[in-house]
């Protein structure tokens, strides 16, 4: 497949993914990853093992100290947490990634 043909798909699959609420433009890791994928250096499979091994690695990291009341940031803000702590509503970034 051309680096053109796979520009047009994952121009589609963006559309999609922002339809969606997901925006993924906004996501280095992705984007570079979807680069190294239209110019034909990596396949899918390896596009999509990378960026999940990386979106688990971010998941993983600590953001801020805790505590059960609130959750102090880099910013040094504090919010409440929620009774379901830190979920974010919404398509997750596995469904918009597995779109392309």
């Amino acid at each position: 497949m051309d680096p053109e043909t796979r520009r047009g798909i994952a121009q589609r699959a963006l559309g999609r993914a922002r339809a969606q609420g997901v925006a993924l433009e906004d996501d280095q890791v992705f984007m570079a990853l979807l680069d190294e994928w239209i110019e034909g250096k990596i396949p899918m499979r390896m596009m999509r093992e990378r960026y999940f091994a990386a979106f688990a690695q971010r998941e993983r990291k600590p953001v801020g100290r805790r505590n059960s009341e609130t959750v102090v940031g880099h910013n040094q803000t504090t919010q409440p947490l929620s009774a379901e702590g830190d979920k974010k509503e919404g398509p997750s970034v596995e469904t918009a990634a597995h779109e392309l």
